[in-house]
């Protein structure tokens, strides 16, 4: 699989473009963290892919587990102590992402916060991601601070990304799946040291603590 291929990126949408319902739809695009499909919002593969170095099966099965449960991540990094916190970008209906934000802020060192896609009133300056600056401070270094450029601003709830999988969607699918059904969250693991995919154990903690909800968008 080669998602930089316009060979696959076409077969790849055409296989969502066939998808009558969003279970199917959830179910394709699990397939991407196991390397079997290519999604628009990502054009490389997940393992083994350059953006993504830390992704391994194990962790894209996790991932697997919240996208067939209606959470549509479209980015994602884990932990790095020198450079970056885990976070988690997702779309979903949103009954299940408000219910999701409350449950995960309850975790000490989490943050998760969610909005309307299309929102132009947004929580700005909220990085995750820092260039690594070897000249940083003594100082810095002893109390973890990030020093280097700032990017990755999880505070934008990327309507771009959205637009990007709306035009992979069929009609039937669309029906369900659209700006007007769906919200944007954003999750935060504060505490870079921590296990790389703890993040996602507790988002699985709070899908699997609300089977009811989660079924009524399945």
């Amino acid at each position: 699989m080669n998602c930089e291929d316009p060979k696959y990126i076409a077969e790849s949408e055409k296989k969502f473009k066939n998808a009558k319902t969003i279970k199917e739809f959830l179910d394709l695009w699990s397939k991407f963290y196991i390397n079997e499909i290519c999604i628009p919002t990502y054009l490389d593969v997940f393992v083994g892919g350059e953006d993504n170095e830390q992704a391994t099966y194990e962790i894209g099965r996790k991932f697997q587990q919240i996208v067939k449960s209606g959470v549509i991540p479209h980015d994602f990094q884990v932990n790095d102590p020198t450079s970056q916190k885990a976070y988690v970008s997702a779309f979903g209906p949103s009954d299940l992402i408000s219910y999701l934000t409350e449950y995960i802020n309850r975790y000490p060192g989490f943050v998760a916060f969610y909005q309307d896609i299309e929102s132009k009133d947004y929580p700005r300056g909220l990085y995750v991601t820092y260039d690594p600056d070897e000249a940083q401070s003594a100082g810095s270094r002893r109390m973890g601070v990030f020093m280097g450029d700032a990017f990755t601003d999880v505070g934008n709830p990327r309507e771009e990304a959205f637009d990007f999988i709306d035009e992979w969607l069929s009609k039937p699918v669309r029906k369900v799946l659209n700006k007007n059904n769906y919200n944007h969250l954003a999750v935060v693991d504060t505490q870079p040291n921590a296990k790389p995919d703890r993040i996602l154990d507790v988002i699985i903690n709070a899908l699997n603590d609300n089977p009811r909800l989660v079924n009524r968008y399945l």
